[in-house]
Order: structure tokens, then C-alpha cells, then sequence
């Protein structure tokens, strides 16, 4: 019997990966034509398109400070300093920014950064329709959590741009980060599902998650024993040889009380 539904939060609750393109496009508009007054690079030779692809490259690989926990960088500085980074490649590459040292390159690299945190959090919202399925769920007396992995800087600044306490008690959300900083582990380890289990007051066999990763979300809920897992693919990913295996699969977090009823026999 499900009892709990336990929720990702990037691109299941948030479609987190259009408000990073919006928060690239803005980046990219900041290195404008003479005669901008936007642009922080007027008239240059920036190839915006090859500077977002290997600032993505270098997220990719190292999204905060490699000794995280113990980071002598914070985040907001060490992104910083990969678009730095991204700058001096295109620098060397094109020709472009010659005039400007390693210190006028990196404030351009914050000033990439600001852009992106401001741009990408000042529109965070709900999947629409999400909310009122939650609630559905919650007036159904299932237990709601949230297990969201990343920096934990990076997500309550998401948690609180989604306004999440507005729909999950502050107490049912937990953040990986700060889970990590404890000296625990993020998903797919079973702790942080053991964790949710223990807040919704129910057994793995009575809970289920819900995300769009399958090496954390699907492959966590199987660590976990949990009663079984609801892969969200939005844009129809195939599986490949390997991957963790979903209970059921959805294109949209706001269909999971059909899945509910089909898959998990729970009627809301």
C-alpha cells in the first residue's frame, strides 16, 4: 500500500532546465553590439554560442568546489570562475577580450554569473499543475517529501524561489547538500531515502519516488527497497543497457495520479 510519494525537484517539480536555457540566453545577450549599454563587452568578438557550450563543459565536470564540504571557494565565486575560465579559452581561441587581464576577466565572469543566478531565480516556478496534485495527494493523507540533490546553497535559493514551503512542510524537504555537510550521502543512497522514510513515518514498501534521473531517483528507489519508482521523461529519453529499470514512466510529474491509480492502485 502507498502510503508516502517522495519528489525530485529539478525537472520534476521545477522544469529547472528551461529556466537554465533563459538564464543562458541572458548571459549570452550581455556581450552585445557597440552602442549597448547592457552589454558588459561592447562590439567584441564573443562567440556566445561556443562560451555557454564550454562553460556547461566545465559545470559539468565541477559544478562547485571539488572539497565540498570543506570548500575554500564558494559556489557563486568557483561558477564565477569558470565562466573566467570559458572567457580566456575564447580569448585565445578568437582573439576576443585580448586587452583585458586575468582580474577585468574574472569580474566579467561574475558578472556572467550574477546575470544567470538573477535571471534563472527570478522566474523559478511549479510545473503547472503540480501544486494541486501535491495537494491532492496531501488531502488523500499520502505523506509528501521533497529529496532534492545539489549544492546546498544552490537549492534552498530554488526552494525558495519555488516558494516549496508553500506546498511541502519545511521539515519534509531535504536537500542532498546538506546532507553531504553532514557527512552523509546524497542519492541514490539508501540514507537520504531511509531519511524520507523515517519523516513520512512509513516503510520503504509503502513509498514511492518520483524524478527524472535514473542513476539517482530510480536507481535511489531500488537501493532503497522502496515499493517502487515513477521515472519523469519529459522529452522521451531511451533507456540504455544498464539503466535502473522504473516502476512506471511519465512525461509529466502532474500525470502520477493516473500511475497512481493504474500502476500503484491507490484511488484519490
Amino acid at each position: 500500500m502507498v502510503r508516502a510519494v517522495f519528489f525530485d525537484l529539478d525537472d520534476t517539480l521545477v522544469f529547472t532546465s528551461d529556466h537554465d536555457t533563459r538564464a543562458y540566453e541572458a548571459v549570452a545577450a550581455l556581450f552585445g553590439a557597440a552602442g549597448d549599454d547592457d552589454a558588459i563587452l561592447q562590439g567584441s568578438s564573443v562567440n556566445t554560442a561556443d562560451l555557454v557550450a564550454e562553460y556547461k563543459a566545465l559545470l559539468k565536470a565541477t559544478p562547485w568546489d571539488t572539497a565540498y564540504p570543506n570548500e575554500t571557494c564558494d559556489v557563486f565565486s568557483h561558477r564565477a570562475g569558470l565562466w573566467a575560465q570559458a572567457i580566456t579559452k575564447q580569448q585565445k581561441k578568437d582573439g576576443c577580450c585580448s586587452r583585458l587581464d586575468d582580474t577585468a576577466i574574472f569580474e566579467m565572469g561574475k558578472a556572467c554569473q550574477t546575470c544567470f543566478d538573477k535571471t534563472r531565480m527570478e522566474e523559478f516556478p511549479f510545473v503547472e499543475g503540480a501544486v494541486d496534485m501535491v495537494r491532492k495527494l496531501q488531502q488523500a493523507n499520502l505523506r509528501t517529501v521533497v529529496i532534492t540533490n545539489g549544492h546546498h546553497v544552490v537549492q534552498h535559493e530554488k526552494l525558495k524561489a519555488c516558494d516549496a514551503t508553500s506546498v511541502f512542510q519545511a521539515s519534509d524537504i531535504i536537500v542532498g547538500g546538506n546532507e553531504v555537510v553532514a557527512g552523509r550521502k546524497e542519492k541514490p543512497d539508501k540514507g537520504i531515502f531511509e531519511k524520507a522514510c523515517s519523516i513520512a513515518g512509513v516503510d520503504p514498501s509503502d513509498a514511492i519516488h518520483v524524478g527524472d534521473s535514473l542513476s539517482a531517483d530510480v536507481q535511489g528507489a531500488i537501493n532503497s527497497n522502496l515499493k517502487g519508482s515513477v521515472w519523469v521523461n519529459r522529452h522521451g529519453k531511451a533507456r540504455k543497457d544498464g539503466d535502473p529499470e522504473p516502476t512506471a514512466t511519465v512525461a509529466n510529474v502532474t500525470e502520477l495520479a493516473g500511475v497512481l491509480a493504474s500502476v500503484f492502485d491507490v484511488k484519490l
